[in-house]
């Protein structure tokens, strides 16, 4: 596990980076901005992840699946790759004007056909990266991600003080995406010699489009909820909605984007069924003994985390960030699972838990979307739930381990945090303060406090041996 340990340690620290300059650019583009432009940008989302998800392909899995990926292999990976893109953003480009129409929002013509350079370039840079990651040189990663995220954070920021508007999110979003893939293939310099194998095509495929399957689902499942509420509230609720859900999603990406960098290539190495077994049972205990309990606080604070990254005018988003913070668990599970299917070879158990994910979420999306947007936020809590239950149980049939043993690990685990939880709302009523800051500091200080006499008194000891060992690394 010494390669799971130096990749955690390096792409932690890279994430935590990475997140806290996202959140500055959202703390200061929330203030320079109207909810009216987030909103707008919240329609446009679903296709840039998409065209992504069509660019990446699942095919890249296929390769750090490989013991030996030749020339051949990359070069047809990166042929596709740019076909597929270019082709995307002809599509994306022809039906930009539509999209405006549907929405009518003039800007989402020009916005979208301009965004979506961002998969081009993301098509340019998946070979590289795909090196890097078979190499285990998670430290580079790191060192690229950090800096394509401060560069495209400062020129949205002065795009923004300059006037720029809405233009200030793309140039965000498109300017991370250029500065990362140039750098990735810097260090690399790689160059393909522009060969198609027909076999080595077939090769790839035969694992990446199941996982591109789930990725698509997946990526409809987030995203259209974004789409559903532009339409049926106007577009500054839609833009409190797509900020709350930003802000979630951001936390889950991180320790997402960790998961995958890491867990799947250290996870593929591993041979045997009980080794993947035990390692998976580690890693599970971890990140429940962490993820809950941040839940669980941002929650408790969420009218404070919404004044404080995204001010006064944004105040409406508070109810939707507290209920959409409790869904970070079940995310973060479901990414866990997706990485053991992905490193036993079992894809296709990712794309039929994705279809029965896609089919639960959207159908929740479509059937409460009628009754209001309360009632659309909390399905996708109860949906998520629903979906991590049935990944785990999937897991512990692949690896042999019974339902009933993640049932009790889960509640074991997940108990203190329950136990605070309830005990800081009950003690929180004892006080009366006017100021949201404070009493979100006196809320967090309570909790943390009986967070740990309720671990302490139950012998649940995962979080504090974490916090320590982080605290010796740095």
């Amino acid at each position: 596990m010494s390669e799971l340990k130096k990749g955690l340690v390096w792409s932690g620290y890279s994430q935590i980076i990475q997140t806290v300059l996202q959140l500055l650019a959202v703390f200061v583009l929330a203030r320079l901005l109207t909810p009216d432009d987030f909103g707008i940008l919240s329609i446009v989302a679903i296709f840039i992840a998409i065209g992504n998800m069509m660019v990446d392909s699942g095919m890249g899995g296929a390769l750090l699946r490989m013991k030996n990926p030749s020339s051949i292999d990359f070069s047809t990976l990166f042929v596709f790759n740019i076909v597929v893109s270019l082709l995307l953003y002809a599509v994306f480009f022809a039906g930009a004007g539509y999209l405006a129409n549907y929405y009518q929002q003039p800007v989402l013509k020009e916005l979208l056909r301009v965004l979506s350079l961002s998969v081009v370039f993301n098509a340019m840079g998946i070979v590289q990266y795909v090196k890097l990651v078979i190499d285990l040189r998670f430290k580079e990663l790191a060192i690229i991600t950090f800096a394509s995220t401060i560069l495209s954070v400062l020129l949205s920021v002065v795009s923004a003080v300059a006037g720029a508007g809405i233009w200030a999110l793309v140039v965000q979003q498109l300017s991370f995406s250029f500065f990362y893939n140039l750098m990735i293939a810097l260090k690399i310099k790689y160059i393909p010699v522009l060969h198609f194998s027909r076999n080595s095509f077939r090769e790839q495929k035969s694992f990446g489009l199941s996982v591109l399957g789930a990725n698509l689902l997946n990526t409809l499942s987030e995203n259209l909820n974004n789409n559903i509420v532009a339409k049926i509230v106007p577009i500054h609720q839609a833009g409190h909605f797509y900020q709350s859900n930003r802000l979630i999603l951001t936390a889950d990406a991180g320790v997402r984007s960790v998961f995958d960098k890491v867990l799947f290539p250290v996870f593929a190495k591993v041979s045997d069924p009980e080794d993947l077994k035990n390692s998976f049972l580690d890693v599970f205990k971890k990140v429940v003994a962490v993820v809950f309990p941040l839940s669980v606080l941002l929650s408790l604070g969420s009218d404070a985390v919404v004044l404080i990254l995204l001010g006064p005018q944004w105040s409406e988003a508070g109810w939707i960030f507290q209920v959409l913070s409790l869904t970070l668990v079940p995310l973060i599970l479901i990414t866990i699972s997706r990485n053991v299917f992905k490193a036993s070879g079992h894809t296709k158990s990712i794309l039929h838990l994705e279809i029965v994910r896609s089919v639960l979420l959207i159908g929740l999306l479509f059937t409460t979307a009628s009754l209001g947007l309360p009632f659309l936020v909390w399905g996708i809590l109860v949906g998520l739930l629903i979906v991590s239950v049935v990944n785990l149980a999937v897991v512990s049939s692949r690896l042999k381990i019974e339902f009933i043993y993640f049932v009790k690990l889960l509640g074991i685990i997940m108990l203190p945090s329950a136990l605070a939880f309830g005990a800081t709302l009950v003690m929180a009523t004892l006080f009366t303060i006017g100021n949201v800051l404070l009493m979100f500091l006196l809320k967090s200080l309570i909790f943390v406090v009986l967070l740990i006499a309720f671990s302490k008194l139950l012998r649940q000891y995962e979080l504090v041996e974490l916090v320590k060992v982080f605290i010796k690394k740095a």
